[in-house]
């Protein structure tokens, strides 16, 4: 199956901006592939419960899972996207970093991604606007920091996510204001419960 290609180069690195070409490669064979129905076999096959379990809702696009090491250091998603233009503070939207450097190919649809510099004061400025549109694929490092503005209606991307970097994610309103830090269940678990 053309998805277990795509998860087997997580095994040779858990940081997919290292592999950017053959990732590439690899998502293009499942895109020219039949992807409805490569997921749809994921979703029927003997690994359909604990996938069902890993994808979740965020206030911006459905994550469904494709693939992941056994270690967690390195998952494959199918990102679909919600319609923006309903609550411009939501998390795509908003300037924000992530814990892990990923590769992302679209699907279909496309967007505008923004990215921004950091200035003093934890503050961030705009930079620069980069059209996205179907069949391209391009790198994301954890450190930076970006938005999506003017998702189309349908668009879905492959996104490749490496190995956690940081503990958590640093979000900031569109005026470059902080807005907060987020982090994970497992960096909040011994604050939470002991160690």
């Amino acid at each position: 199956m053309k998805v277990a290609a795509i998860e087997r180069l997580l095994y040779v690195s858990p940081e997919p901006t290292e592999r950017l070409a053959d990732i590439a490669e690899a998502v293009g064979a499942l895109v020219g592939s039949d992807i409805s129905r490569a997921v749809r076999s994921l979703y029927t096959g003997p690994r359909a419960n604990l996938l069902f379990a890993l994808c979740h809702e965020t206030s911006t696009h459905y994550k469904w899972m494709l693939g992941m090491r056994p270690d967690g250091r390195g998952r494959v998603w199918l990102h679909e996207y919600k319609a923006l233009d309903v609550n411009p503070e939501s998390y795509a939207e908003v300037p924000h970093d992530h814990r892990y450097s990923f590769v992302s190919t679209i699907v279909t649809g496309g967007y505008v991604e923004e990215y921004w510099r950091r200035s003093p004061g934890d503050r961030v400025e705009p930079e620069r606007l980069v059209p996205r549109g179907p069949g391209e694929t391009h790198a994301v490092n954890h450190d930076a920091v970006h938005s999506l503005r003017d998702v189309q209606p349908g668009t879905t991307t492959v996104l490749v996510e490496g190995a956690e970097q940081k503990s958590a994610s640093t979000s900031w309103r569109r005026d470059g204001r902080l807005r907060g830090k987020h982090e994970t269940f497992m960096s909040r678990f011994d604050s939470i419960f002991g160690s």
